[in-house]
């Protein structure tokens, strides 16, 4: 788990948290409050979230609900019965950092219900509310002309049973929401019911736009970054390196704090023989993996897999590759998981035997194998099949 994400029990509240890259106690940050939906808690919701938050001056705050759900072995929301709940949760944020006064709601499923009963409630409480497929209830009508007072955003996928009925259902709340002329509603095409990093990545950019809290230069202003990666993948697969690296060199401009998109421009640019800007976005590509273990790591180990071969037929190339990757590591240890730090005595260990150095390939090695040797179930968060491929062949050199 990111150093930053951390779970918490205090005041009577169970809640995940993220803090911001940078994070100092003298600065005001934006607070968001994130509701869970059934079968969910904290956790699971601030995983995806927490990327983009991470690098937009946000607090994630995302409690479990308060009512008891024995069915599910988890918990959830009671509509009015968490009213107060929520509110004195907000109360205790706010005591325990400083946070701009106007707070972002974000729900998904049952969560997006009772953030909307909330915001519709408390205008003056949540100004931001974001819907994430939360359509199983009606509006609470007694409450509906306070959304005049609310900036909302109703998202939705269209595609699986759940999502298409509550798309259905988040269509008739747009409707009846529309004249008030604050709620903007967003569908996304062949997206199920659940949360991911594009749901969060579009979600964000609403809440940027509408708020005025962020400058135009900043990153999540300049457009969508996905259509240049999606784009990128097409030509990785057919091996076309130089445009793949183009649309990744594309990517990350728009988006510089997205993972896959830097580990896919540091790769194809090895590939295509630009190895200055493989040097300069390496290391960054495992720190931006270490801060968010939410996303898949196919692009980082295909790519570290490759050096190797990349560099063996020229000697000076491997004693380059040696030094700029233990220069990097002396210098970027300290940023890396766990996983990362054995990964780069893996790595360093097959260069030296490449560059024919025993001694070398033998150290690196057995440090490789001792790392991974200590890696507990959240060190190596969905890559347990490739510490023990590597496991497997360190031994196999014994």
């Amino acid at each position: 788990m990111r150093k930053d994400l951390m779970l918490h029990n205090e005041e009577g509240y169970n809640y995940a948290l993220s803090l911001p890259a940078n994070y100092s106690e003298n600065k005001t940050y934006v607070l968001a409050i994130c509701l869970h939906g059934l079968n969910g808690s904290g956790l699971s919701l601030i995983r995806p979230l927490a990327p983009y938050a991470h690098y937009m001056n946000m607090i994630l705050a995302c409690p479990d609900g308060n009512i008891p759900d024995p069915n599910r072995n988890s918990t959830k929301w009671g509509y009015a019965g968490s009213t107060e709940y929520l509110i004195g949760f907000l109360k205790f944020m706010k005591s325990k950092y400083k946070v701009h006064p106007s707070v972002v709601l974000i729900g998904f499923s049952q969560g997006g219900n009772q953030g909307l009963y909330m915001a519709l409630r408390n205008p003056s409480l949540w100004p931001y509310f974001i819907s994430i497929s939360g359509g199983y209830s009606d509006i609470p009508t007694k409450y509906l002309s306070n959304a005049r007072k609310v900036k909302i955003f109703f998202f939705s996928g269209d595609t699986g049973p759940g999502e298409i009925y509550t798309k259905n259902k988040m269509d008739s709340r747009f409707d009846v929401l529309r004249k008030f002329k604050t709620t903007k509603r967003f569908i996304l095409k062949g997206h199920e019911h659940k949360v991911n990093h594009r749901v969060a990545y579009y979600s964000l950019k609403w809440f940027a736009e509408v708020s005025g809290m962020y400058k135009k230069s900043f990153w999540i202003h300049k457009g969508d970054f996905l259509e240049h990666f999606e784009n990128g993948e097409k030509f990785f697969k057919d091996n076309d390196y130089e445009n793949a690296y183009s649309e990744f060199s594309k990517c990350i401009h728009i988006n510089p704090v997205f993972p896959p998109g830097i580990a896919r421009f540091s790769n194809t640019a090895i590939l295509s023989g630009e190895m200055q800007a493989f040097k300069s976005s390496f290391f960054s590509s495992l720190e931006f993996h270490t801060n968010d273990p939410y996303f898949r790591r196919k692009e980082i180990f295909q790519l570290i897999d490759q050096i190797p071969d990349l560099v063996s037929r020229d000697p000076v190339l491997i004693q380059d590759m040696i030094g700029f990757l233990e220069q990097g590591f002396a210098d970027s240890e300290d940023k890396m998981d766990s996983y990362f730090i054995s990964e780069m005595y893996y790595l360093i260990g097959h260069l030296y035997r490449g560059d024919g150095n025993q001694e070398k390939y033998l150290e690196n090695m057995n440090n490789a194998k001792f790392h991974f040797s200590q890696l507990d179930e959240d060190s190596f968060f969905y890559q347990e099949a490739e510490v023990n491929r590597k496991l497997d062949a360190i031994s196999s050199i014994e």
